[in-house]
């Protein structure tokens, strides 16, 4: 509960700063559900007691959270973000969720979504611990960055790799640890 408002609502405020070992440091990603709504709900376990917050951007744009409730588990630690979206956003949001997150090694539970990680045409045909090389129909581009399992799409006019077009349903994604870039 002492982390809560510096970890969701204070910009640049991070607990991943200072090292490696985490993916983050800027203190944004876990603000990044405010770029789509006003409010939305965190709700995490920490040694045996559940806390459900909402956090909000209220007056003057500023950001803060709200302890809702908190009750005794039996759950095992753990975080869950509950982001409301609109209907009309649902297929692009759950299909950026998934790219995303498709390389994780640890991926997010996706609940409710309409897509599942199963009916996505993605195979990877070869991985080294420098790159992914994958057989997809799912991302536009052809090029991407894995930084600890999150791949972040590359413009291919911004790199010089050969003219040749991969064609459509090659991907390759190189891989990186954090502090490496």
């Amino acid at each position: 509960p002492d982390r809560m408002a510096d970890v969701f609502v204070n910009y640049g405020s991070s607990t991943k700063r200072h090292s490696n070992a985490f993916t983050g440091g800027f203190g944004l990603g876990c603000k990044t559900p405010f770029s789509y709504t006003d409010s939305f709900c965190v709700i995490t376990i920490v040694d045996k007691v559940q806390y459900t917050y909402i956090a909000a951007i209220e007056d003057q744009a500023k950001g803060k959270i709200y302890l809702v409730t908190k009750a005794d588990t039996q759950d095992p630690n753990g975080t869950s973000i509950i982001v409301p979206i609109q209907e009309k956003d649902r297929d692009s949001f759950e299909k950026e969720v998934i790219r995303a997150t498709f390389f994780c090694d640890t991926r997010p539970l996706y609940i409710n979504f309409h897509q599942s990680i199963e009916d996505i045409n993605f195979k990877v045909v070869k991985e080294t611990d420098q790159y992914f090389f994958v057989k997809q129909y799912f991302f536009e581009s052809n090029y991407g960055i894995v930084i600890d399992g999150i791949l972040y799409p590359i413009d291919r006019s911004l790199i010089n790799f050969s003219n040749q077009n991969l064609g459509r349903g090659v991907y390759i994604a190189l891989k990186f640890k954090t502090g490496d870039l």
